[in-house]
């Protein structure tokens, strides 16, 4: 009988006794991202681009994480007809995440928010050269990100993710997918 009494609670402390175990995802993070994507405004696509930022954030137990983070992108497209757009710039981003999981595969949603500074080019032939435009926006932005934190050790995690972005008042708008690099202490 006392053999039995052991063995039924060894049993129920078991997952207990595992949990315990898992290393606690919560504390500071040093961030690194790189992202590909397209990037929009108004009229149409600016073009495909690179994305490359770093950051710090928080995780807590309780599954929500906040971050900040300065990005720099590039994008760039050409047409055959020989117009020519470009558009360079600097995002400052802070991000709110739930996780739904402490295992090691957590997948979040995010809501992001924060400025975007764009510095634009498009260049147009015509009959007596090339029509440049240039302009310089500082807009405010906002949007959504979501994908799956991978736990790969007590202190490092890579997380794959997907966002969108939007800015007012010039309407740029970011479609993206990279993978953010989180290293834990």
């Amino acid at each position: 009988m006392r053999v039995r009494v052991t063995l039924v609670l060894g049993l129920c402390l078991l997952p207990v006794l595992v949990a315990a175990q898992t290393p606690d995802a919560s504390g500071p993070e040093v961030l690194g991202s790189i992202s590909v994507g397209n990037l929009w405004d108004d009229e149409s696509k600016i073009g495909f681009g690179v994305t490359a930022g770093a950051g710090a954030g928080y995780r807590w137990r309780g599954r929500i994480g906040i971050e900040g983070r300065v990005e720099r992108f590039a994008h760039d497209r050409t047409f055959t007809s020989g117009v020519h757009f470009e558009a360079t710039g600097t995002r400052f981003l802070g991000q709110v995440s739930y996780y739904w999981s402490d295992g090691k595969a957590q997948p979040f949603v995010g809501g992001i928010f924060g400025a975007i500074k764009v510095k634009q080019r498009n260049e147009s032939p015509i009959v007596t050269g090339t029509d440049v435009f240039e302009g310089r926006e500082t807009d405010k932005v906002w949007g959504a990100s979501g994908g799956v934190r991978i736990r790969l050790s007590d202190r490092f995690a890579l997380r794959p993710e997907a966002g969108l972005l939007f800015s007012v008042p010039n309407n740029f708008v970011d479609i993206r997918f990279g993978v953010t690099a989180a290293i834990t202490w």
